[in-house]
């Protein structure tokens, strides 16, 4: 074996371990990162918190705010709260915060989505909690 051979293979082998200890994000069904990112995970703990139980008297009283961010852009999904039991200056504010940081990492990581349009569903107030109604859902 060559001593060029010697160091193309070495090299080879090099990149195959860094590669091996890298962690490499992936995108959820819906596209959003899921890289494991403190500060991500730390906004969605937060969001989850704020939204809480979602309760409603009446329809009226639930709302959706895009969240998450897809590469292509436009939001991953949609988080539904009531207004009764949410801060919504404090949700948006967080939710903002989150998407950002998503849309960051989609940039430095170079990730890329299906650029499918993420509708909203429509809303209904069931069993006392704010639910989503998925179109085509029966």
């Amino acid at each position: 074996m060559t001593p060029r051979r010697c160091i193309a293979i070495a090299m080879v082998l090099c990149v195959h371990v860094a590669l091996a200890c890298t962690q490499i994000p992936t995108t959820t069904a819906s596209g959003m990162v899921d890289s494991h990112d403190t500060a991500l995970d730390s906004l969605r703990s937060v969001v989850q918190q704020l939204v809480g139980e979602a309760t409603c008297n009446d329809v009226g009283e639930c709302r959706l705010i895009g969240f998450g961010a897809k590469p292509c852009g436009g939001p991953a999904s949609y988080l539904v709260f009531s207004i009764v039991t949410t801060d919504s200056v404090e949700l948006a504010s967080t939710v903002e915060q989150y998407n950002a940081r998503q849309e960051e990492l989609n940039g430095k990581l170079g990730l890329i989505s299906d650029c499918a349009l993420v509708e909203p569903p429509a809303l209904a107030c069931i069993d006392s909690r704010c639910t989503p109604i998925h179109q085509g859902a029966k």
